[in-house]
């Protein structure tokens, strides 16, 4: 009861909270009071609704940045799609959704894609969207991996942010990265990099040709969480196909000067 006197009745604020309001301001008996008041949001504190444990990932990206900071509690069944501890990287999907999972707090974790895990956390508000900060993660069985998206413009997009994802492109570059490979790939007008676990001896001779491959994609950001790009996590060397080899380079004897093509 926001003026004292029963004709603004406000049951979804404790005492408390912070709320913003928006009302008519009129003055009343000597005193200021807000007539027809709403609540528009309330600031400091979780709301009532959400308070409970979290079961979904979709349920976590849903939830306005503001709120996602208040480390409200998780709990997820989903399977993973790629973990790189030396990145301090796991991706998991679950079906509604798929999340990315800070698992620095986990000691001697071991993961593979396709395990089908419980995620024990807290949320946070990420870099770019909402994501967990990992308390515990358990082994809880196998599961096939997750039917890849394949639309490449949604993709590039942003709006499959950690989903298990289908791309394909030429690659142009490799380089080693910590225990595994970066491939530096091209479609249209796209430029992304696949960080692959796999040795560089194993991804170096795909250097030139065109492959498809599956993954956990990244969004690329900004300090303003715009986004820049996309990345691509491979958990293996099997989820990678070749679709053509490489074509041959020209050699130095192909290369004639530009008058002699007039002769």
């Amino acid at each position: 009861d926001f003026n004292g006197d029963g004709r603004t009745d406000l049951v979804a604020v404790n005492a408390s909270d912070n709320a913003d309001l928006s009302g008519y301001l009129n003055y009343e008996n000597g005193r200021i009071i807000l007539d027809n008041a709403e609540i528009i949001t309330t600031r400091d504190a979780p709301d009532r609704a959400i308070a409970a444990e979290i079961r979904t990932a979709l349920a976590v990206h849903l939830l306005p940045i503001t709120t996602a900071a208040l480390r409200l509690p998780v709990r997820l069944n989903a399977v993973v799609t790629a973990f790189r501890p030396d990145l301090g990287r796991l991706f998991v999907q679950d079906a509604t959704d798929a999340i990315f999972v800070r698992p620095g707090s986990v000691p001697h974790l071991s993961l593979r894609a396709g395990d089908q895990v419980e995620v024990t956390g807290v949320t946070a508000p990420g870099n770019f969207a909402p994501n967990v900060d990992a308390v515990a993660i358990r082994v809880v069985g196998a599961s096939a991996m997750p039917v890849p998206d394949k639309d490449m413009e949604v993709i590039f997009s942003g709006h499959l942010d950690c989903h298990w994802v289908e791309l394909n492109g030429v690659v142009q570059d490799v380089t080693a990265e910590n225990q595994g490979s970066v491939a530096v790939m091209v479609w249209g007008s796209h430029t992304f990099r696949a960080h692959i676990d796999a040795p560089y001896a194993l991804i170096q001779p795909l250097i030139d040709r065109h492959i498809v491959v599956q993954g956990a994609v990244g969004s690329i950001f900004n300090n303003r969480r715009q986004m820049l790009g996309v990345m691509l996590s491979v958990p293996g060397f099997r989820f990678i196909r070749v679709v053509s080899e490489a074509q041959p380079t020209i050699s130095v004897s192909q290369v004639r000067p530009v008058r002699s093509l007039l002769e």
